[in-house]
């Protein structure tokens, strides 16, 4: 049977950054994003991916649905801005062959901890100020871009788990795609020596530093790629 890894992963590639996190209080637009999805896996498939964010009275939410041949993901994040990006809730669906997975995060930060909903198996986890959650940490790292930084650093709950985030510049290209040439920032996320993934994320300045391109290679020559299609706002 095929193996496709989270659609998170792929549109990822994409807290805690080494000075204080940018603030989002004035810099937040809405949008919605149109990408083209590719796998190429042994067998190559193609898809769709929408992201948008909008305003929900005190809070934002951030949301990614994804499709492509037997497969699909619903990933969001609800936060608000105090004044930096705090998760409140985070949700996740992926369906591949008709398998389903879910996972929910509620964060309670009068406690300072996180209730994980893995499959209907909860548990709870102490955290602290400036831990994002998978998909939050997208938006701080495009703050933080546009802020001027060159390198950072987050804490993300992710499976159970405080895990640390690591990018850098990586350079910069002109990248064509569907919804025009940019020129872009281009971001490494570094995993460490032994990792045998590799992960780019293409960011536009003229754009808002919107995400245009992320690929991600892995081992047994895997490779993902999103390329923006539209953009609207």
């Amino acid at each position: 049977m095929l193996k496709f890894p989270p659609l998170s992963v792929a549109i990822l590639a994409l807290g805690y950054a080494l000075s204080q996190p940018a603030s989002a209080g004035e810099t937040l637009q809405p949008y919605t994003a149109h990408y083209a999805l590719d796998w190429a896996s042994g067998v190559s498939f193609s898809g769709d991916a929408v992201r948008t964010l909008q305003q929900d009275g005190k809070q934002w939410q951030l949301k990614t649905e994804a499709s492509a041949l037997f497969a699909s993901l619903s990933e969001s994040s609800r936060f608000t801005l105090n004044p930096a990006i705090t998760p409140q809730q985070y949700r996740f669906q992926r369906k591949v062959f008709g398998k389903k997975r879910r996972a929910e995060l509620n964060f309670d930060w009068q406690k300072n901890q996180v209730t994980n909903n893995v499959n209907d198996q909860p548990w709870q986890m102490a955290i602290y100020p400036g831990v994002l959650d998978k998909l939050s940490v997208q938006l701080q790292l495009r703050l933080d871009l546009k802020a001027g930084k060159t390198q950072f650093n987050y804490k993300v709950a992710d499976g159970g788990k405080l895990k640390d985030y690591h990018f850098v510049v990586d350079g910069k290209e002109t990248v064509a795609t569907p919804a025009g040439t940019f020129d872009t920032v281009r971001v490494l996320r570094q995993r460490g020596n032994g990792s045998s993934r590799k992960t780019w994320i293409w960011f536009a300045p003229e754009l808002d530093h919107m995400i245009v391109k992320i690929r991600q290679l892995e081992k047994e020559n895997k490779e993902y790629r999103l390329v923006l299609k539209q953009l609207e706002r």
